[in-house]
């Protein structure tokens, strides 16, 4: 069975294009911690809420407390953390993480990685979505999520845009 856990912000980015669907669709379940649905319930940076109750793929878990999830606590933001934390703890195929220092920890510990951009480029690829480019535009431009230049350039050439 695979198993995809999520850090906040692939969902708060798929959630404002409104293709919160492509979790199920890519990954079938996708499981948070605890923390993770407090930032997406009631986000401390002025971004919209998440109302999880109408994303059925989506399973809160309690991570186990453990010395990984200490030492991550004191680096990491607490959704980071404990979705690192899970993911380690459930043995997951994937984790679905963004943050820099985020993917360097998750990468330090032999998870395999991809963020919100990474989901786009596999639903493009699945055939879930007729094109990319315009969703990372709206992306930077709408609701200021940073994406460089670079990173849309090698995204827009792996899905043939």
């Amino acid at each position: 069975m695979i198993v995809v856990v999520s850090d906040t912000s692939p969902i708060r980015g798929l959630n404002s294009l409104g293709l919160l669907d492509l979790l199920e669709r890519l990954y079938g379940t996708v499981l948070i911690p605890r923390a993770v649905a407090h930032e997406l319930i009631k986000p401390g940076d002025g971004s919209t809420p998440v109302d999880l109750a109408r994303i059925s793929s989506l399973r809160i878990e309690a991570v186990v407390g453990s010395k990984l999830l200490d030492s991550l606590a004191a680096q990491l933001d607490p959704g980071e953390a404990e979705a690192i934390a899970l993911a380690v703890e459930r043995n997951a195929s994937l984790l679905l993480i963004d943050e820099r220092r985020g993917l360097a920890r998750a990468a330090a510990l032999g998870l395999r990685t991809t963020g919100l951009v990474g989901v786009l480029i596999d639903a493009k690829q699945q055939g879930h979505l007729p094109a990319i480019a315009p969703l990372l535009a709206r992306l930077r431009d709408q609701f200021d999520f940073f994406l460089s230049d670079r990173v849309v350039m090698h995204a827009r050439s792996i899905v043939g845009e």
